[in-house]
């Protein structure tokens, strides 16, 4: 999934989901081992009934129920709804193509399930493209003093990318894919200028932190959240 933050000139708040790392900082020192496997490889816990993880983690479940509480979570069912998503954040390209039904096929037929996956992706992103939101954002870009991309890791090709084109357009762009960059590109902020930040799923923290310091230097303006 990717995640697209816009800040812009209206009120609103920035909510950001806690990473696991964040979340077993709130647990007691045994109990953070005790989960740790759960979340590094959620793969191999999504199915399980809280009974069945207990025993997988060699404890019971009162002790796992209380680490999970303990996390921030409701419940067990919130719990395994966070794990499908990490389960989807860690999903690798050969994760995708060992699941796909070619997989025991020979290459021209992994190909053709390739394509065929990207065609349903883009289906779906052509679906739920919202067009006047697009428009809105070609409006700010236009009228913005500076236009600022923030982003890391694999959005760092997205970044280059947009920014290459707008360069095209001559308008005024800056990009920064680097937590110093980040840092001295967004101190400087003000209401004229529009923030671009790009993250895969929960989003790098070099990137949140950004687009939490150009609000902060700008009081009065909001964002927008666009998934795709």
């Amino acid at each position: 999934m990717l995640t697209v933050f816009v800040a812009k000139g209206a009120t609103s708040r920035l909510a950001v989901t806690p990473s696991w790392h964040e979340r077993i900082k709130r647990l007691s020192p045994k109990r953070r081992e005790l989960i740790r496997p759960v979340l590094e490889d959620p793969r191999s816990f999504l199915f399980l009934s809280i009974r069945a993880m207990a025993e997988r983690l060699r404890t019971d479940t009162a002790t796992t129920l209380r680490a999970i509480r303990g996390m921030g979570f409701v419940g067990y069912p919130e719990f395994r709804r966070y794990l499908h998503e990490l389960t989807i954040a860690h999903a690798t390209s050969l994760d995708s193509m060992l699941a796909g039904g070619a997989r025991d096929s020979d290459i021209p037929a992994h190909v053709r399930d390739s394509l065929d996956q990207d065609q349903k992706n883009f289906s779906s992103f052509r679906n739920a493209l919202d067009t006047k939101q697009l428009a809105r954002l070609v409006q700010r870009m236009w009228a913005a003093r500076r236009i600022i991309l923030l982003g890391g890791d694999l959005a760092a090709a997205l970044i280059f990318y947009l920014e290459h084109h707008l360069v095209m357009l001559g308008l005024p762009v800056f990009s920064a894919t680097s937590p110093g960059r980040v840092v001295h590109l967004v101190r400087t902020t003000g209401k004229k200028d529009l923030v671009v930040a790009i993250s895969f799923h929960r989003a790098l923290r070099q990137t949140i932190e950004g687009m939490r310091q150009a609000k902060a230097e700008t009081p009065t303006s909001g964002q927008w959240r666009c998934s795709m």
